[in-house]
């Protein structure tokens, strides 16, 4: 994360923290910003498969534990 969305995640989990908000809960939340960050890069880079290309590897990784 550059430091311009650092600073922009934490005045977006700062807007939302009421009395009961943990510390944990924000770092769950700068957590998740994160991975969703990294996510939409490895889309724009082409990263990604499709809905078939998933359901195809998921059924070779139960073939494996002899699973159908």
């Amino acid at each position: 994360m550059t430091t311009t969305t650092i600073k922009k995640s934490f005045l977006e989990i700062a807007s939302k923290v009421n009395r009961k908000t943990t510390i944990e809960d924000v770092y769950k939340h700068l957590a998740l910003l994160n991975d969703i960050e990294k996510l939409e890069e490895q889309e724009k880079e082409g990263k990604v498969l499709t809905h078939n290309a998933v359901k195809n590897k998921a059924k070779k990784g139960l073939k494996l534990f002899g699973q159908n």
